[in-house]
């Protein structure tokens, strides 16, 4: 378990790191009522009652929010749930090179900017604020 790293943000709030031999899996906890992306895949149980949304984040986005630290993500996608008619946006994930040693300063703009990559500014946990 050596490779599985955990930071918590605010007591709620919870980024998790798995760092394998030629890249990092981070993941970053947020939440957002609402999905506002386009649906790029979906898994879904019961029919389409119980499913997990994907939405592959563009590149120039990632640049624009992430901007030098961007150039070292493979992948990043936004990921929400839907529960009947309820719609949420719960996480933000990234598969980062193994180029990029991730360091507490990254891990913590990760955090952040994942809230401003799905149109929210984190200021507080009793104070979010997302646009739309």
């Amino acid at each position: 378990m050596e490779n599985i790293s955990e930071y918590w943000f605010h007591d709620y709030w919870r980024v998790l790191i798995v760092e394998l031999s030629d890249r990092s899996i981070v993941s970053v906890d947020v939440y957002r009522d609402g999905w506002f992306w386009n649906t790029d895949s979906m898994k879904c149980i019961d029919g389409e009652n119980y499913c997990v949304l994907y939405h592959k984040v563009s590149l120039d986005e990632l640049s624009r929010v992430f901007g030098e630290l961007s150039k070292y993500f493979i992948s990043v996608e936004v990921v929400g749930i839907k529960a009947k008619d309820r719609l949420e946006t719960v996480n933000v994930r990234y598969t980062v090179s193994g180029d990029k040693k991730l360091t507490y300063n990254d891990i913590s703009e990760l955090f952040y900017k994942s809230w401003v990559l799905i149109g929210c500014i984190f200021k507080d946990v009793e104070d979010i604020e997302c646009k739309g």
